[in-house]
């Protein structure tokens, strides 16, 4: 009997000691799917960033044009290049679309370009954002782009151009 009584707590033991302590709960799994991110460029002219009719002197000069609406154009640290007034450019306009209040972060995939004619002629710029960032009003937001081009010395006469790149991202 107590061999009987021995083996049965031997089973008892084991038995406890084998028993597993589990706890289960759940969690919420949720998405929230945003309309998509519009970015268009204005159309036409006056949405390109355009530093206007410029005649060269004999030294290099730096023109800007302002990155906000206005887009200002102007002559910076000297130089004596000659802007012509039937074009005075203007800054890059883009129009953003997408969730109504929601900030939209933005950036240039590089500050700087280079405009050329064609051919050989190049002209540099550094270009910028009037904003880091944008918040849609109402789901819409607008932003400019604005830079300096170093007009050189005598450049040579020609159409310059080129592409730049922004991008605009939810926060």
């Amino acid at each position: 009997m107590k061999s009987t009584i021995k083996n049965l707590a031997m089973v008892a033991v084991l038995l406890a000691a084998a028993t597993t302590v589990s706890a289960q709960t759940t969690a919420d799994a949720t998405a929230n799917i945003l309309p998509a991110l519009g970015c268009v460029n204005t159309a036409g002219d006056a949405g390109a960033l355009d530093w206007g009719d410029i005649v060269p002197g004999s030294s290099a000069t730096d023109v800007v044009i302002s990155s906000d609406a206005s887009g200002t154009r102007s002559i910076s640290g000297g130089g004596d290049a000659t802007l012509v007034a039937t074009d005075d450019g203007n800054s890059a306009e883009f129009t953003l679309t997408g969730l109504g209040d929601a900030v939209v972060d933005l950036s240039l995939t590089s500050g700087s370009i280079t405009l050329d004619d064609g051919s050989s002629n190049t002209m540099d710029a550094a270009i910028s954002l009037s904003s880091a960032t944008a918040t849609l009003t109402g789901g819409t937001a607008t932003f400019y782009v604005g830079g300096t081009l170093t007009v050189g010395a005598s450049q040579v006469a020609g159409a310059y151009a080129t592409t730049f790149e922004v991008t605009a991202e939810y926060q």
